[in-house]
């Protein structure tokens, strides 16, 4: 931690939401298949994971197959919750799962679904600074296509690409969701986007929804002005009620 209480390395993440689904193992598992299959269409980074195991503690983690739905479902299975008096499984509360590849430094997924509460369904990809893929995956056109894959596959309500430290930043100011980054996404769902700042870029995702770009490379926590412009998208889609996530 720097003395300012943010993180040394920032690191940017993918983060997509959506509200209440239930779905079974198997349902999910298909989710998952197709991101996977379309994630290794994109860089070579994207095309080999694991589950269990710790990249940084060096415990070798077990490889998914992709291209076979039982392993999937299984390991949407193993993160059923329990509870802790009767072992009895908490349905409503979905599936969580973990994944990560061999990259240095690692990228890591982690996928909440299948969920029926208050608490939001989501699939997130970290995707840290340095090592030889951030050129190849931190950029508009790259991080675009990243969200629409996770889009296509999650049927996704709302998304944006921040930064850990930004994160924490809109943290210490409310308890509001951090809502806006670098690139943010808004399904049709949601309701009609709002005007934006000037320079802000509006791009359709077909069906899906609408994709809001701000006017900067390499988005961070510590540039004052990138804060400032995602702050201002942050708020013109609080104030039009497009960040609370439906349940369906």
């Amino acid at each position: 931690m720097r003395a300012d209480g943010l993180f040394e390395q920032e690191s940017h993440n993918v983060l997509m939401y959506w509200g209440a689904r239930q779905e079974s193992a198997t349902e999910c598992a298909r989710r998952a298949q197709r991101l996977f299959q379309s994630l290794a269409e994109c860089d070579p980074a994207l095309r080999h994971w694991y589950t269990r195991g710790h990249t940084t503690r060096g415990r070798p983690g077990v490889p998914v197959d992709t291209k076979v739905l039982a392993p999937l479902e299984e390991e949407m299975l193993r993160g059923r919750h329990w509870t802790d008096r009767n072992k009895r499984v908490i349905e409503e509360l979905g599936f969580l799962t973990h994944f990560w590849n061999e990259e240095t430094p690692a990228l890591q997924i982690t996928i909440t679904c299948g969920a029926y509460t208050s608490t939001p369904n989501s699939c997130i990809l970290m995707l840290r600074g340095g090592g030889t893929t951030s050129p190849r995956l931190l950029n508009v056109p790259m991080l675009a296509r990243l969200m629409t894959i996770m889009v296509e596959a999650w049927d996704v309500d709302h998304g944006l690409v921040s930064t850990n430290n930004y994160t924490l930043l809109i943290g210490r100011k409310d308890s509001g969701p951090v809502g806006a980054g670098w690139l943010t996404y808004v399904s049709r769902r949601q309701g009609e986007v709002p005007p934006m700042p000037d320079g802000v870029r509006i791009e359709s995702l077909g069906e899906h929804g609408t994709l809001l770009v701000l006017p900067v490379e390499g988005f961070t926590a510590d540039n004052a002005e990138h804060v400032a412009l995602a702050g201002q998208v942050r708020q013109r889609l609080m104030n039009a009620g497009l960040l609370e996530l439906r349940q369906r």
